[in-house]
């Protein structure tokens, strides 16, 4: 028996002196059956000791109300609702395998669509209400937000039509793969040297010095944001780090000892997975960032930090927090006169737009939506 099991039988044991024990044991088993029914339906019938014991089943058919039978359908407990899809798509390992920050965007989308949708059956959608569904999003939350919400609905259907099997799940799929949504329209403005240098001038003039370095360290060596300062994840996310600080964890941002004894910068890609792809850089090819640690440190690596975070917040001496960090850029690049339609995510040099990059942002664009009153919205 491991330990956390042992702990909950031995909560349960401490409170044997009051009639309530039994509720809770009812409960207990109930939620442990419906969890072993999901365990399966991941792992698979063949998989060990899967064969339900006697009691288990005594227990099934005796404890687990008749009402929760009932609503288990043939896609191995699924309940026919967006809800009921929703926790299905969240325990499954392809949501799971997902980045942190990809599933909490995921998260706030699904949440949404819970709003609006959770209770209805999947059954019941036709072409025309999700029609209603998506003008709907657009009109109380804008076109990206729309877009987005309509891709993350069409992701559950597809999930629940090719990994639960579902009857209603797959005859709305087909539903979906033929509706044509319109795309978002996007421009982008990218910055020009003239915002850089003021950006830069205007770190420094407010003591953000990690800016400006981080600015021309994107600009200059065409890094994403995340390359430069990294990213703070929960601590049991994937990842060895040697920062934590409240229950998170610093990973993929540039460190010092990353960077040779003759300025040259070799980082693992933070868009591999496998940590085999690597950033190559020679820092004294890029001067804006040279003008910056010389002026900082002095133009010798022997005069630089030797370990740790290259780009620390000034406030607290840790990484930044992404959230924050385009908070105070947005700042400092307001009073350098930069455009509000030119954002940090535009602060690589390269002439073609990076995909993953305008999607990055997007997901800080619809995260802002947590923030307004939850939507009284709901589609018919």
């Amino acid at each position: 028996m491991s330990k956390k099991v042992q702990e909950m039988v031995a909560e349960i044991a401490s409170d044997l002196g009051s009639p309530r024990v039994v509720q809770a044991i009812d409960t207990a088993i109930a939620a442990l059956i419906d969890l072993r029914k999901v365990a399966i339906s991941l792992h698979g019938e063949g998989s060990l000791a899967s064969a339900p014991t006697p009691a288990v089943e005594r227990l099934a058919t005796e404890v687990v109300p008749a009402q929760s039978q009932q609503s288990l359908s043939k896609s191995n407990g699924f309940d026919g609702t967006i809800n009921g899809l929703v926790a299905r798509y969240c325990a499954h390992k392809s949501y799971l395998e997902l980045r942190f920050r990809t599933r909490g965007h995921y998260e706030t989308l699904m949440k949404f669509i819970k709003q609006t949708c959770g209770d209805r059956k999947v059954s019941d959608f036709k072409k025309r209400d999700i029609e209603l569904l998506h003008s709907g999003w657009v009109k109380e939350r804008k076109e990206t937000m729309g877009h987005a919400l309509i891709v993350m609905f069409r992701t559950l259907i597809y999930f629940g039509a090719s990994t639960l099997n579902d009857d209603a799940c797959e005859r709305l799929s087909v539903v979906l793969h033929r509706m044509r949504f319109p795309m978002v329209k996007t421009f982008v403005e990218k910055l020009t040297v003239e915002h850089v240098v003021a950006v830069r001038e205007q770190a420094r003039k407010m003591d953000r010095d990690s800016i400006a370095l981080a600015q021309a360290l994107q600009f200059d060596c065409n890094l994403r944001q995340k390359d430069v300062i990294g990213e703070w994840v929960p601590i049991d996310e994937p990842g060895e780090s040697d920062l934590h600080y409240a229950g998170n964890k610093w990973l993929r941002g540039i460190r010092w000892e990353e960077i040779d004894d003759h300025l040259i910068l070799r980082h693992p890609s933070s868009r591999d997975s496998t940590g085999t792809k690597e950033i190559i850089v020679d820092l004294k090819q890029a001067p804006m960032v040279m003008e910056e640690l010389q002026r900082l440190f002095g133009d010798k690596r022997s005069l630089m930090p030797t370990r740790g975070p290259v780009i620390i917040n000034e406030r607290d001496d840790c990484p930044w927090y992404a959230q924050e960090y385009r908070r105070h850029w947005r700042m400092i690049a307001d009073k350098a006169g930069v455009p509000r339609s030119v954002k940090n995510r535009d602060s690589r040099s390269s002439s073609k737009p990076d995909r993953a990059d305008r999607h990055e942002d997007d997901e800080d664009d619809v995260d802002l939506m947590l923030e307004l009153p939850p939507t009284n919205m709901v589609a018919h």
